[in-house]
Formats: C-alpha cells, sequence, structure tokens
C-alpha cells in the first residue's frame, strides 16, 4: 500500500467507503503516518505488540498500517470479548500497548497496559520505510480457541502474510475492485479484506456484516464478497447479492454445493471454496467451484508455495483415497503460538517422512482425503475442534469453564441439531454428590460462561445428568449422550413459537427475555425473521428485531409488520401529510444502530396528585394527532396512520423504574410518545419519551403550556387545522442549486463517530460579556441573536480545526402559522457554508454568515435528501457526509405557568450522533452553550477548550463593538 501511494496518480483514488463515507488513499496514508508517530511518541518500538480494540472503519484500517510502519505487531481485540478473556490474550502475548477508540472498554484490564486513544493520534507524521520490517518479522498475532480452556495466540510473518496476498492478487485481479469488508478483525479472514484489495489499488467497503448487504444503498458496488457459508445463506435469505459481485470466497466452515449453485444462478462468476487455518496463515488450499457442482465440495488444491499431505497416526503419507490427518508444509506456517512453546511444539512437528524429512509440519487435526482428480476432500475434525456460524470453537475450552465452577464434577459439550435450520452447542454436567439445588448451579454455570466466553460459544442448552455414558474402555461415549433437553416437549402455540422451534428446536423460552440470553446468536435471528417473512408474507424489519429479540418482542414486530392485515384493521388512515423534516428524522431513527439515539426525554414534576398529572397528559395526547398517531410505511409511501390500540401510551406506575425502564416500555409500545406516571414526596412526576420525528424543543413550550393549563382546569380553544404555505418551486430549486456550488468547496472534518455511542455533554453558562456581544452585534448587523451565534462557532471550529471552508449542520425551526401551536416534528437540519473568504474582517465574516442563515430559515421546508443529491452530484462523491459538526439556537417562550404547581424541562439524550455538537439555549435572559460530542472525537477537557475558544471570539467581538 505505501509503496503504490507513492504514484501521485492513485492518492486521489478510493481506498475505503466506511458507513456511505469515502476516503481516498492520501486519507488512508496521512491518517496511517500520523498514528504511526502517535504511537512513536508513546513509545512503541520494532517488534512490539500492540493490541487494537476499535470499531471496525477508516481509522482502524489505517491504525494497522499505523503499526506497521513502525515493524510492531497488530493484534486485533474484538470489544465484545470478556474482560477476562482480553486480560488473559494481553498477558499471554505481553502486550504493553492498547490503541482504542473508546477507553471505557479498557476498564478491568491490567494496569500494566498503556491505553493509548486512537482519537489523539494527529498532526505529526511518520513516514514508512522499507528497511524497519524483514520478511522474518512478525506481522500480527491472532489468538484462536484453545484447547487447554485458554485462546492460543498464532504468530504471523510479514513473509507469509505478503505471500498470501501477492496470490491473492494474481487470482482475483480486479475483482479486488471493492471489496466488501464484513469480517471481525478477529477473524483471520479479515487479514485478505485488509491487506488484499489496499496492496493493488482497489478498494474496501466496512460494513457492520455481512448481512448489511440486505439493506439499501449498501454494497451495491461491491465485486468480491469473503465469508462464511452460514452468513451468506443469511444474506440470501434476505435479499440478492449486488449485481455487481463477480466473485465469492466461501470459508470457515463446510460449504454445500446447493449454496454455491444458487451464487452461480444469481449471476457470480466465480465462487470460491477456500479451507484454512490460522496457523497456515488465512488460506492453504482453493477450489474453484464448477456451476454443476453437486453437494459434496472438495477444498481442492495446495495454494502456491504450500504443500498438504495427508497423514497416519504415525505421520506417514496414507495411500491415496485413504482417510487421515491433514498435514500442511510450506510458506503459509505460522512461527508459532506466542509465549506457548509447548503448545507449539505439539502442533508443528519436524517431518520424518519421504520426502519431507527435516521439514516443518502444522498438523490440522482435520480428517481428510485426496479425490481420484487430486483434489482434497475434507471430512470433519479429529479432535473437539468444530466451526459454527463461522466461528472456530474448542468444546474442551467451553467444558473447561463449565468445570470451573464449584459443585460441578464432570463437564462436556457437543454439537448437536436444534430444529431442522441449526446446528448448535449443547453442555452436559454432572453436578457433584450432594448438590441438589439444581437451578442455583445452571445459574451459576450460565453467569461463568458469559463472563469468560463470547457470544457464539455459548451452549443453547445445559442438561444435569446423574453420570456420563462410557465405552467399554471407560471412556466418555458422546453418542450415547441423551438429546439435548431444550425444545423436548415443548409445542409451538404461534407463528413465532413456529420460528423459534424450527431454527432453534425450542419454543419454551422465556417470553420477555432475549433469545440471546438462551445461547442464540444473531445468524438464528436472521433465520428467525426470515422464517417469519416466509411464513406472514409480511416484511418483517430485520434491523427492529434486534431491539425487540425476545419471543414477545418478535411478535409484537411481526404484529406491526408491513401488510400485515392485523395492524390494516386497526389503523385508520389519516390524511396528515409527512413533511421532509418528518421523514428525514423518521428514516434517521429506522436506521440507527441505537434506538435511543434519536428519542426525546421530558421530565415533569406537580405537586398534584398522580392521576390528575395521568389526566393531564391523556388530554394533551388526545389533543394533538402528532402524539396518537404512527409515520409508518403504507405501501411504498409514508403516512400518518391512527393507532388503535387497547394499550395506553400513559401508565401511573407503582414503582419509578427510572429513564432505562422508561425507554424500554416506549420502544416496546405502538405509540410514539409514552409517559410512565409515579407518585413522589409531596406530589407526582412523569418521564416521558417521545421519537423526535413527532417532538421538538418548540413542542416542549406547548407541552408545558398545555399541560398547567389542564391542572389549572382552564379550557384550551380548538387546535386550528393544520395547513402548509404554498411553496414556490423555483425558488426551491434555485436555493438547492446555490447551495450545491457552495457546499462542493467545503472541506470535510476527518472525524469517524458513524455509531451513536454515550455522548461527553458540557453544559457552561455564557458570560454576560459574550451574551452582550452577541446580542449588540446582531442589532448592529440586522441579524438575529442565532444567526450571530452560528458565526461565532464557525469562526471557533475553523480557528480549532485549521479548515477555511466548512460545511455545518444548523437545525432550523419550520413553524407557521399551520403549525406554530402543535407538538410535532417541524425542524430540520441542513448543510450550510462557512469560508474565511467571507471577509477580512470578524464583522464582515459574521454579517455574510447571518445572510446564509436567513436564506436557510426562508428554506427550512426543503428536505436534505435533494440537498445531498445535488452536491453529491456536484462533488462527484456519491457516499458525500453532508457535515460532522452542527449548531442549533433555542429559545424558551415566556413562562406562561408561573404560579402553577408544575415543572418542565428537557432532559439531554445520553447518545451523540456527530462527533460535536452546540447548542445555544436561552432561558429569561441567560444563554447556556450545551456542548455535545461522540467520545471517539472528543474527551471532555477538549470541550472545554471549544467554550473557551467560543467565548474568546465573543470576547473579541464586545471589544470591536
Amino acid at each position: 500500500m505505501f509503496q503504490i501511494c507513492r504514484d501521485a496518480g492513485i492518492l486521489t483514488r478510493r481506498a475505503i467507503r466506511d458507513n456511505g463515507q469515502d476516503f481516498s488513499y492520501e486519507d488512508l496514508l496521512a491518517r496511517s503516518e500520523e498514528v504511526a508517530a502517535f504511537l512513536s511518541a508513546a513509545g512503541v518500538r520494532q517488534g512490539d505488540v500492540v493490541a487494537l480494540m476499535a470499531r471496525r472503519g477508516f481509522d482502524a484500517v489505517a491504525a494497522v498500517y499505523g503499526i506497521m510502519v513502525l515493524g510492531a505487531v497488530y493484534m486485533p481485540v474484538d470489544r465484545a470479548f470478556p474482560r477476562d478473556r482480553v486480560a488473559y490474550m494481553l498477558e499471554t502475548a505481553s502486550c504493553r500497548y492498547l490503541l482504542t477508540d473508546d477507553i471505557a472498554c479498557a476498564q478491568g484490564l491490567p494496569e500494566s497496559v498503556a491505553r493509548l486513544p486512537l482519537n489523539r493520534a494527529g498532526g505529526e507524521r511518520l513516514g514508512y520505510d522499507p528497511a524497519v520490517v524483514a520478511p522474518d518479522d512478525l506481522a500480527y498475532v491472532l489468538f484462536t480457541s484453545g484447547s487447554t480452556g485458554r485462546p492460543k495466540g498464532v504468530m504471523i510473518r510479514h513473509r507469509s502474510a505478503a505471500r498470501r496476498m501477492v496470490w491473492a492478487r494474481e487470482r482475483f485481479g480486479p475483482d479486488l475492485a471493492l471489496v466488501l469488508g464484513s469480517t471481525s478483525y478477529a477473524f483471520d479472514i479479515s487479514i485478505l479484506e485488509l491487506f488484499a484489495p489496499l496492496g493493488c489499488g482497489g478498494a474496501l467497503e466496512i460494513v457492520d456484516s455481512a448481512l448489511s448487504l440486505a439493506e439499501e444503498h449498501v454494497g451495491r458496488e461491491v465485486t468480491l464478497v469473503n465469508c462464511a457459508p452460514s452468513a451468506l445463506s443469511a444474506v440470501l435469505s434476505l435479499t440478492r447479492l449486488p449485481p455487481t459481485v463477480q466473485t465469492v470466497i466461501l470459508v470457515g466452515e463446510v460449504l454445500h454445493g446447493r449454496l454455491a449453485r444458487r451464487l452461480y444462478d444469481q449471476g457470480v462468476r466465480r465462487v470460491f471454496n477456500l479451507y484454512g487455518p490460522t496457523e497456515d496463515t488465512i488460506y492453504s488450499t482453493e477450489y474453484l467451484v464448477p456451476r454443476d457442482v453437486g453437494d459434496s465440495v472438495p477444498i481442492g488444491m495446495p495454494l502456491p508455495g504450500t504443500e498438504a499431505v495427508v497423514m497416519d497416526t504415525d505421520l506417514q503419507p496414507v495411500a491415496d483415497g485413504a482417510l487421515g490427518e491433514l498435514c500442511l508444509l510450506g510458506e503459509g506456517q505460522a512461527a508459532g503460538y506466542i509465549n506457548r512453546p509447548d503448545l507449539t511444539d505439539e502442533r508443528f512437528v519436524t517431518c520424518t517422512a519421504p520426502p519431507y524429512v527435516g521439514k516443518r509440519m502444522y498438523r490440522t487435526g482435520d480428517r481428510a482425503h485426496r479425490l481420484p482428480s487430486g483434489d482434497l476432500h475434507c471430512l470433519g475434525r479429529l479432535d473437539d475442534q468444530v466451526k459454527i456460524d463461522g466461528h472456530r470453537i474448542e468444546l474442551s475450552e467451553i467444558a473447561h469453564v463449565i468445570m470451573s465452577v464449584p459443585d460441578v464434577a464432570q463437564a462436556t459439550v457437543i454439537v448437536a441439531q436444534f430444529g431442522a435450520q441449526r446446528l448448535g452447542l449443547a453442555a452436559y454436567v454432572v453436578p457433584t454428590q450432594g448438590n441438589s439445588n439444581e437451578e442455583d448451579l445452571l445459574e451459576s454455570i450460565k453467569g461463568q460462561v458469559a463472563a469468560k466466553l463470547p457470544v457464539y460459544m455459548h451452549p443453547l442448552s445445559y442438561d444435569l445428568l446423574p453420570s456420563f455414558p462410557t465405552t467399554t474402555s471407560g471412556k466418555l461415549d458422546k453418542n450415547a449422550l441423551p438429546p439435548p433437553s431444550a425444545g423436548r416437549g415443548s409445542s409451538a402455540t404461534d407463528m413465532v413459537d413456529e420460528a423459534l422451534q424450527a431454527v432453534l428446536g425450542r419454543s419454551d423460552l422465556p417470553a420477555s427475555a432475549p433469545i440471546f440470553l438462551h445461547g442464540a446468536s444473531s445468524m438464528d435471528l436472521v433465520r428467525i425473521i426470515a422464517y417469519l417473512r416466509e411464513a406472514s408474507g409480511r416484511a418483517v424489519a430485520l434491523a427492529a428485531a434486534f431491539r425487540a429479540a425476545s419471543p414477545d418482542g418478535l411478535r409484537q414486530l411481526l404484529a406491526n409488520a408491513k401488510e400485515s392485515p392485523s395492524r390494516l384493521a386497526s389503523i385508520k388512515p389519516d390524511p396528515m401529510a409527512v413533511t421532509q423534516a418528518q421523514r428525514q428524522m423518521w428514516l434517521a431513527q429506522e436506521m440507527a444502530e441505537d434506538p435511543v439515539a434519536y428519542l426525546l426525554f421530558v421530565e415533569v414534576e406537580t405537586t398534584l396528585p398522580p392521576e390528575a398529572l395521568a389526566l393531564a397528559v391523556r388530554e394533551v395526547v388526545a389533543r394533538h394527532p402528532s402524539l396518537h398517531t404512527a409515520i409508518a410505511l403504507d405501501e411504498e409511501n409514508l403516512r400518518r396512520m391512527a393507532i388503535d390500540a387497547a394499550e395506553d401510551p400513559v401508565c401511573t406506575c407503582e414503582e419509578d423504574h427510572g429513564w432505562e425502564g422508561a425507554v424500554d416500555r416506549h420502544l416496546s409500545s405502538a405509540y410514539p410518545f409514552t409517559a410512565a406516571i409515579t407518585k413522589i414526596p409531596g406530589g407526582a412526576a412523569a418521564r416521558i419519551v417521545a421519537d423526535h420525528a413527532i417532538f421538538d424543543r418548540w413542542s416542549l413550550n406547548i407541552l408545558r403550556d398545555e399541560l398547567a393549563a389542564h391542572l389549572a382546569g382552564q379550557a384550551l380553544p380548538p387546535l386550528p387545522s393544520l395547513r402548509v404555505p404554498v411553496r414556490d418551486a423555483e425558488d426551491d430549486a434555485a436555493f438547492i442549486e446555490r447551495l450545491s456550488v457552495e457546499l462542493a468547496q467545503a472541506q470535510l472534518l476527518a472525524w469517524a463517530a458513524t455509531d451513536a455511542r454515550a455522548a461527553h455533554i458540557l453544559r457552561e453558562p455564557l458570560s454576560d460579556t459574550a451574551v452582550a456581544a452577541i446580542r449588540r452585534a446582531a442589532g448592529a448587523l440586522n441579524l438575529t441573536a442565532a444567526a450571530v451565534g452560528f458565526g461565532l462557532f464557525a469562526e471557533c471550529a475553523s480557528m480549532l480545526t485549521g479548515v477555511g471552508d466548512l460545511s455545518i449542520g444548523i437545525t432550523l425551526v419550520d413553524r407557521h402559522q399551520g403549525n406554530i401551536n402543535a407538538i410535532d416534528c417541524h425542524v430540520n437540519t441542513l448543510p450550510i457554508y462557512w469560508s474565511r473568504a467571507f471577509g477580512v474582517t470578524l464583522e464582515e465574516r459574521l454579517d455574510a454568515a447571518g445572510r446564509r442563515v436567513f436564506y436557510h430559515v426562508a428554506h427550512s421546508h426543503v428536505g436534505i435528501e435533494s440537498v445531498l443529491s445535488a452536491v453529491r452530484t456536484r462533488r462527484g462523491e456519491p457516499g458525500w457526509v453532508p457535515y460532522a459538526i452542527a449548531y442549533g439556537w433555542h429559545s424558551e417562550s415566556p413562562d406562561t405557568t408561573a404560579g402553577s404547581p408544575i415543572i418542565v424541562r428537557f432532559r439531554p439524550n445520553p447518545s451523540a450522533r456527530l462527533p460535536l455538537t452546540l447548542w445555544l439555549e436561552e432561558r429569561g435572559g441567560h444563554v447556556d452553550a450545551v456542548w455535545t460530542a461522540h467520545p471517539a472525537c472528543f474527551e471532555t477537557m477538549r470541550l472545554k477548550t471549544w467554550h473557551r475558544t467560543f467565548e474568546n471570539i465573543a470576547g473579541k467581538l464586545a471589544t470591536l463593538l
């Protein structure tokens, strides 16, 4: 990658697409060298092991290359792994450095490991020197499941990895143009994704998983897919592969010919079945699957530089066609297991059989034989290692963890059939004598498994037996174990039960508990949703299923699915239109990984009893259509649908379950506005949760005033009919055209915050001097205070980032006489252009920025989709992101509730959707600055720097005025 970047022509070429945003080779080169300089300053040297625990994305890829610039050793760590497992990996690898995008993930890890925040890497750059890395140096360490009860770290040299990348470039050539990056970095096939395309001028599109291909606009240009057969089968149960896919690599599990034939039927040009353990550098054999393949698919011939031999128990070659252990020799072999010479000597042996005498050989433990064609055919394992959903699992490791629980005398784990579609893990346990509390023992075992092992290693069932069956020789007879008890005797009562029975082999799961707590995987959930879609004919949403993964949650999801007769029968179509802003917010909430990210929270307190507050809230809900309607898809259009459901969005609770309970109740409700009311000393309190698509900050004032009126016994006049002003389409088009011309010049701030995360929030009052300066500038320049505030924020951002042409999101209120008293979402966030070229002086730039704010306010109804389309076309960047930072001003209306026994206030959303947002909140002449930042991009101290800079610029403005 560094070598081809010497060609200036390639620097502008796309290297990475991360969640729709494109990064060039120049971006990757610069970021890699920034990370290298940062690591070097932290003391990292050649040969040091650096653990990388980060979200898969552009920054993580650059970090991998940055580690290797120094000749250091890359060791991926999955953030989902239990702390104990990660701590063991770090200690075993003698790792002294952990590079992470989330310091909180490092809690509980050894203090001897230095925590290096990835977001602090920046500024200085350290270029790649080819002399730093020798072919026999270690490139990476990757931990796999271990038969001793602990994972083992496989050491791969640069020589071996480079040989595989040369083969990949020769074999796949132009199909490396855009490779799907869907694999966890803890899985060795991710190495192909990280290095093969970027080593030959291709590109990598990073997605959450292969299942992301089922989402619209994901992977539409991908040319090569590399994943496990089970993952691709799950994808095909939901959608077709993009027509651009030319090559599919299937690896990690036994491939059934039916899947290969299906891929060819969809237009895929080449399907490869690859085989290889991590200990032989990703892949060892290849088989180009013919279009007329039968059900049994060979693993093919050895790769160049690799030899594959089938050996007997004495490690002598067997006759052609005979069964034996597959052993590998050649350039792909690992250096061994890090700091485990005993395990290395056990698996990597010196061959004594001609013609391989004296050569180093890896014993795979796989049973294989050679076909008359010369191709190898793999027939499973000789030991306890299995692969499920592409994950390599040592059954003895799970048994070892279970055995560590007190009162467990014996434990074993097998692979069992759970339903027609699912192979899963079944655990069998013999308790110690005298242990009669089986329920407590099972809970202890499940707790230990959850603490020590990743989810994909959790058994689906646990059975307690008085003793294990044995063979005549006294060894455990696994074939004589009883079938797993999970699902035995359970009967399906509805379609969800039928799906659980078909996929998991059981339908007796607790109704409200997530299925993941009972051994099910995300792949299982995909299979369940595919079953429900086929059986019901309804478009059950996969993204929503992960938020409703209990049996009852799935039932609710099925009931609410598109084109559901029962759902349509209970909904009365409402002619109320869905605005562009509401559509935008609804879509963002539907696509969000974190469902909490697009919720608003309101706290209410009153001195009146809970019954009175509940009645007042119900009156408000009944008064405003937005609160008792749902924005939903009716065929292919978004519409307002009146909800005719038995549930009450307002509940009076005996006990306060906190905001977590209020959010859980809201997410399981059909209503977009819910309230949980409890009794408090001296009165009542309500926790209100609302979808942002039907509520905004303006609505807070209306809610406050109407609740106060209801509690005071005052009647409210009927709401006027909603009406929309006449819009000038030509004027809107001119606005979009002008905005696209300006934004074509904007530079993007290189902050990666694509997933909502618990935010850093800094609330600081603006000084009286700053507030006075803003107001005086507004008067002098004939602007609003909000417009001046935007100009100051843009100045601040430019000063601290060094970027002179910015695209900033600005939150606009689209209120008019037709909706001024309606509780609903009538805000819109559009990108606005700001440049230092607006003027020489601060006043000139503020004036130009303020005029643009006014222009945006006049077009606050314009949907961002049309703006994005125009800008992306003009820039030639289909994945262009409109802004990384945003600004808004909120003024609370005069409080008409003075003397009323009620307090209503917003509670900040704990999630950050953008790298940085500034809200200026005006209350009674005072202004608070609320800075909300994504933790991957900012820390609280850095936010304070931004606040001080903002105040300093305002102070300069005060001096000028």
